[in-house]
């Protein structure tokens, strides 16, 4: 049996690790001497969200609603659900300032806003992104491969 990594429109990828099996979590791991990768904390849950909010704020939803995350949405829904942070992995650069991240549901757990249903032995990729500056430097890849192991 194998576990399925489900990303945003695209196709699923495959890993291989038996279903029931406990994610693992992560610990720091320096992927380069300018950033390195670690689960989401508290303390870096504002710089995920200016991440995002470069990302996705010139983006609107079903057309005139903007997504960006101005009123701490991001915030509390962490403090609502403290065992999501290690499932949320960040590039953080050398000085501490968060570079990227992706957000992942690992089944027995659902996506954040409820739009898919995960069947055991899948994973699901709900958002990736890498601040303008940090793009180029493999930091997506990194984060996408972090996911894929969170997954197995």
């Amino acid at each position: 049996k194998r576990r399925r990594l489900r990303a945003p429109c695209t196709a699923r990828m495959e890993t291989g690790v038996g279903i029931g099996e406990a994610p693992t979590t992560h610990a720091m791991e320096r992927v380069s001497p300018d950033w390195s990768l670690q689960p989401l904390t508290m303390e870096l849950v504002a710089g995920m969200t200016a991440v995002y909010n470069e990302g996705f704020g010139s983006k609107r939803c079903c057309i005139c609603f903007p997504i960006t995350d101005t009123d701490g949405t991001r915030l509390r829904y962490y403090q609502r659900h403290p065992e999501r942070l290690p499932m949320c992995g960040i590039a953080v650069g050398a000085d501490g300032t968060p570079l990227g991240f992706v957000q992942v549901a690992v089944h027995p757990m659902q996506d954040q806003y409820g739009i898919h249903t995960l069947q055991p032995g899948e994973a699901y990729i709900e958002q990736v992104g890498v601040a303008a500056a940090a793009r180029g430097k493999g930091i997506g890849k990194a984060l996408l491969q972090w996911a894929e192991t969170l997954a197995t």
